[in-house]
């Protein structure tokens, strides 16, 4: 009897697991970006007031004040934000000493 339930269980958790999500899945995720009106630190000492970044495919293909944002982009309101693109690398390992922390 013990068998039979153990089967059962299995079943149903392989049946459920074929269910698909009720919103569907995303068939693609949006290619071009543009973020809009934030502060660009373009090189340290260049800032952009303002400013849009057309990101396409992962890359940054423009960044100004007076860009023409492509009728496919999803735009990203930056108003009030910094955005320093390309200056941070979050997988950058830094060897650091432990110590006394303040």
């Amino acid at each position: 009897m013990l068998k039979i339930s153990y089967l059962i269980s299995l079943l149903a958790s392989v049946v459920l697991g074929q269910i698909e999500p009720p919103d569907g899945l995303r068939t693609h995720s949006p290619r071009v970006w543009a973020l809009q009106g934030g502060k660009v630190y373009v090189e340290p000492e260049i800032i952009k007031e303002n400013a849009t970044i057309i990101i396409r495919d992962g890359l940054i293909e423009k960044v100004g004040t007076d860009i023409k944002i492509p009728k496919d982009a999803t735009i990203l309101d930056m108003n009030g934000k910094t955005i320093y693109p390309g200056f941070i690398d979050s997988w950058v390992e830094i060897p650091a000493k432990s110590g006394d922390t303040p």
